[in-house]
């Protein structure tokens, strides 16, 4: 299956909710679970936190979380060729790795 069948044949639905769980997950986890910890490690006070534009930093982190389930829906197929896992290995670094770090880093 090439790369834009793959893409097309996503289930959209199922992309937006995995999409949405990370999205809360990742809030729960660097707010209510580790957020002192977090901001601690990174030296971020509150202040700084709220000096920034919150809509941009978690639209951005929502959008990353699209991109990457996106991705490793497109990956996770039953019929590969050499061509197939040579795209996935690029998009993966190219997309998923990267929107980890964006998402990472988009708030220090």
């Amino acid at each position: 299956m090439d790369p834009a069948a793959a893409f097309l044949a996503n289930d959209w639905v199922a992309v937006l909710a995995a999409s949405a769980i990370a999205f809360v997950i990742g809030g729960l986890w660097y707010g209510a679970q580790l957020g002192k910890a977090w901001m601690g490690v990174t030296g971020i006070t509150e202040d700084m936190m709220a000096e920034r534009n919150q809509v941009m930093i978690f639209g951005m982190a929502f959008v990353l979380n699209v991109i990457m389930v996106v991705k490793l829906a497109m990956f996770i197929r039953p019929a590969a060729d050499i061509v197939y896992g040579a795209a996935a290995g690029f998009f993966t670094g190219t997309f998923w790795a990267y929107a980890m770090l964006d998402i990472l880093n988009s708030s220090e």
